[in-house]
């Protein structure tokens, strides 16, 4: 088997399971935070909320786990992207 399919695989597995487990926390976070009143805009994307629950408020809480699959899954982006350098270079 190729070193780049196997690459391929394993930097997809990271970013499936990485993924998914942040996606569950942060969703979580967001969800906590609008049944509390602690969501500040009405007009304020996800995204934009996650920015400043992290900066200006602190309104999210950051563990262990929510920051582990966040950098389990930009490895797994990581890996995805040399596998599929060492595809193109290989061709």
């Amino acid at each position: 088997m190729n070193d780049w399919l196997i690459g391929l695989l394993v930097g997809l597995g990271l970013m499936l399971v990485g993924g998914s487990k942040a996606y569950d926390d942060i969703q979580g976070a967001i969800r906590h935070a609008k049944e509390y009143g602690e969501y500040k805009s009405s007009n304020m994307t996800p995204f934009w909320y996650l920015i400043w629950g992290f900066i200006v408020d602190k309104a999210i809480n950051w563990n262990f786990s929510t920051i582990t699959s966040i950098l389990t899954f930009l490895i797994g982006i990581i890996v995805v992207a040399i596998s599929l350098f060492k595809l193109a270079t290989s061709l």
